[in-house]
């Protein structure tokens, strides 16, 4: 049987192949779009699920099929013993604000910029190429190693929860989507979405957010012309927001620009989506623009606004669009461990007081650090690093929510200030990767021995 150093020595020889891979991956726009004909989440996403399988196929791996929805590549022998859940779909994003386009991978001081080269692509491929090392090596795992290549991670792991309908997932998993050494505990998640109609004599249209996932950068309204008088004051009374007024005959539009960043962390961007609503309660006081804006007011983050004391969530308005008489918005929040996220959610349901249309609720996650597999996932990291970092809290959700002993391990080393999912210039250090493959490698070996 092959040692690690044999493991580790052809992953580094295969370090083109890899940066090659990923280039290609990051290529696909894999973003969630309309459903059609054996493409549940689109075409793009289904191409980028394919691609990921082809590699795994041609690296001499077995794969399985769950409703082009996941696909497994597995190898050792016996039973499924170490789930590795990856995601091969990416967040939206406005091409304008990048340095190089997101979908033409560029590599600019040994980091690959690119929508999705952090997440979760540049750590998939990562974990492929483990796989593949422990193949070509002659590795025997007495039990396998399965990686899941999910296709709907950041529009409520759909993907998931119908697989887990029909099946387990293996006794160990972890999800390779945030930072090393390992994630114990996951903030919970409130996605709630209301319709409604609504006509308002001033406001026209409203137009907000790609995804419940990430804070808005543009807000666009139109607006009839001569509805308000001092709309440039107020506009400059915003702290942060640029702006744009196109102004004709009869109408007045309004473009608000601010920073997108991941709900997770939204101090760390500017909603101009909430900056609009600011605006638009100044037009129309008695709409329910204005209630909004009171219930998520800008600049607040943590549900001032729905009267929840602060350090419980942090929560966001991230999706609004209206037009025709016709309503229909989005709040994401997340859930601080050892808070009841169903609680919450009812508070600010009562706040809002229109029927939720849909709803996506989870508790908040968390795995002891004395558990096995956090104790051999530290072990891991020790040894391929020489550092002993404690296991960490992640304020967001990933695959790892999923199951119950579940963990974050992966894909860029602890304080490692690139990590930018979701951001403008998303990008993944090279050296990461192939570290980040290492010790997957390694992981695999120690927990399906």
């Amino acid at each position: 049987m092959a040692d690690c150093n044999e493991v580790f020595e052809f992953i580094d020889s295969q370090k083109e192949n890899m940066i090659n891979t990923l280039k290609e991956f990051v290529s696909i726009p894999s973003i969630k779009s309309e459903p059609a004909a054996d493409m549940p989440y689109g075409e793009n996403v289904l191409n980028a699920l394919n691609f990921i399988s082809s590699k795994a196929n041609e690296f001499g791996l077995k794969t399985e099929n769950f409703e082009n929805k996941i696909k497994i590549a597995r190898y050792g022998d016996g039973e499924d013993k170490l789930g590795i859940l990856c995601h091969t779909d990416v967040v939206g994003v406005n091409a304008d604000n990048w340095k190089s386009p997101p979908f033409e991978p560029e590599i600019r001081d040994n980091m690959l910029y690119g929508r999705g080269s952090l997440d979760n692509k540049g750590p998939t491929v990562a974990a492929l190429f483990a796989l593949y090392a422990l193949k070509e090596c002659g590795v025997k795992l007495k039990n396998k190693t399965a990686l899941f290549f999910g296709s709907d991670e950041e529009s409520g792991m759909h993907d998931f929860k119908d697989y887990l309908k029909k099946y387990k997932l293996p006794q160990f998993a972890f999800a390779p989507d945030a930072c090393f050494p390992v994630g114990i505990s996951e903030t919970g998640g409130i996605r709630l979405c209301w319709k409604t109609q609504f006509s308002s004599n001033k406001i026209l249209s409203v137009h907000s957010g790609s995804m419940p996932s990430i804070v808005p950068e543009s807000a666009v309204a139109v607006i009839k012309t001569g509805t308000i008088e001092n709309m440039e004051a107020v506009l400059n009374g915003i702290p942060d927001i640029k702006h744009l007024i196109e102004k004709s005959k009869e109408t007045i539009k309004i473009t608000a620009f601010g920073k997108s960043t991941h709900t997770a962390h939204p101090q760390c961007g500017i909603n101009a989506l909430t900056a609009l609503l600011k605006l638009l309660s100044v037009i129309d006081e008695k709409s329910i623009f204005s209630d909004l804006a009171t219930i998520f007011p800008h600049g607040a983050f943590y549900g001032e606004g729905c009267g929840i004391e602060q350090g419980k969530i942090v929560a966001s308005l991230t999706k609004l669009d209206y037009e025709n008489g016709q309503l229909a918005f989005t709040a994401d929040c997340r859930v601080t461990v050892g808070e009841n996220a169903v609680k919450l959610a009812g508070i600010i349901q009562k706040k809002i007081s229109l029927p939720v249309n849909e709803s996506s609720i989870d508790e908040p996650h968390y795995v002891s650090p004395d558990s096995y597999l956090v104790k051999t996932l530290e072990g891991v990291y020790t040894e391929c690093t020489g550092r002993t970092d404690a296991p960490y809290p992640l304020d967001a959700m990933t695959y790892a929510h999923l199951k119950n002993d579940a963990v974050i391990f992966g894909g860029v080393k602890y304080g490692d200030n690139s990590c930018n999912a979701h951001s403008d210039d998303e990008c993944y250090n090279l050296d990461t990767l192939v570290l980040a493959a290492k010790m997957f490698a390694k992981a695999m070996i120690e927990l399906c021995k």
